[in-house]
C-alpha cells in the first residue's frame, strides 16, 4: 500500500514537472488539501464539550415534582464562594495563552427549591482604606445563559469581564458579586 502512494506521487511530480495543464490542476487540487487541512486542524482544536450533563436524564419518582424553572435567579437564592477576578487565559490544542481582559470565577451554590437556568448581575470594584471603608470604583454587567443549576447545587462561574470603567484601586481592592 505504501508503495502504491510513493508512486502516485512520484507520478503527480513528473506531470507536474512536464505538463503546464497538469500545474493548473494539481495548483487547484493543492489549494484544496492546504484548506482541507486548516478545517481539520481547527476543527480537531475545538475544545471537547464538559463531561459533566447540563441537565438531568434520570427518571424521577412520580411522586416527586419535577423541579419548578424561574427565568432569572435572586441573590438571596445563591451563595457565592471562592469569588475571584483575574488575568483571562485561552486554551488552544493543549497550550495556555495569556487572552485580553479579565476573568470573573466564583462558586455559585442554588440554595432554593428551583432550578436556576442562567444568572445575571454586576461585579462590583471596591477601593478599601479599611475593612468597613471602601469606595466603589467601578461596576461590570454580566449575563450567563450557558450555567444550570439544579436545586441543592453547585457549579463554577467563569465569566469574561472588561472591567474598562474600573478605576484603579488607591489603597486595598476588593470585589463584591451582586446577582439579580
Amino acid at each position: 500500500m505504501t508503495l502504491g502512494w510513493a508512486l502516485l506521487i512520484i507520478a503527480i511530480v513528473y506531470f507536474a514537472i512536464v505538463s503546464p495543464g497538469f500545474r493548473k490542476i494539481g495548483l487547484l487540487i493543492l489549494a484544496g488539501l492546504v484548506v482541507l487541512f486548516i478545517v481539520v486542524v481547527i476543527y480537531i482544536s475545538r475544545p471537547k464539550p464538559s463531561a459533566e450533563p447540563t441537565h438531568s436524564t434520570a427518571v424521577m419518582p412520580a411522586s416527586q415534582p419535577p423541579p419548578v424553572v424561574r427565568r432569572e435567579a435572586t441573590g438571596a437564592d445563591l451563595e457565592v464562594t471562592d469569588l475571584k477576578v483575574g488575568p483571562a487565559y485561552s486554551e488552544v490544542a493543549g497550550y495556555r495563552f495569556r487572552a485580553t481582559g479579565y476573568e470573573l470565577s466564583a462558586r455559585i451554590k442554588n440554595k432554593s427549591q428551583f432550578a436556576i437556568p442562567n444568572i445575571t448581575g454586576e461585579l462590583v470594584a471596591l477601593d478599601c482604606r479599611t475593612p468597613n471603608s471602601c469606595e466603589v470604583t467601578g461596576r461590570e454587567h454580566f449575563s450567563t445563559y450557558s450555567l444550570a443549576i439544579p436545586p441543592g447545587e453547585t457549579r463554577q462561574l467563569r465569566v469574561p469581564v472588561s472591567l474598562r470603567s474600573v478605576a484603579p484601586a488607591k489603597n486595598q481592592r476588593k470585589w463584591k458579586l451582586e446577582l439579580e
